[in-house]
């Protein structure tokens, strides 16, 4: 019952709401890197990781990186918690990509 007390004033946090702060983390990376110039200046990016896992998302290929940072960092979030798994949704295979005006998007 100890350790039930130790967990509950540690502020644990549910498995809900680790995959909103992890997701979150992530979702910042992909938004924050949404330029383009050409097609071919945009990327597909996964937005899974041990206690969230969502579908793809498009960036700019200078954000692959940053989003990788981010999934690393959202990964440590989530190791916070190992009992947390979360489940592949449905996702459709994303599709061409291009760059419309400036950011890039599924053609």
């Amino acid at each position: 019952m100890l350790w039930l007390t130790l967990l509950a004033a540690c502020g644990a946090l549910t498995c809900d709401e680790l995959d909103a702060k992890a997701s979150a983390v992530v979702d910042a990376a992909i938004a924050d890197h949404q330029e383009c110039a050409v097609d071919d200046d945009c990327a597909i990016v996964w937005r899974s990781g041990a206690c969230f896992a969502h579908c793809s998302a498009i960036v700019g290929v200078g954000g692959v990186e940053a989003v990788d940072a981010a999934l690393a960092e959202a990964e440590a979030i989530c190791a916070n918690q190992p009992s947390c798994v979360a489940l592949e949704p449905p996702c459709a295979p994303p599709g061409a990509l291009r760059c419309d005006g400036g950011v890039c998007v599924e053609a």
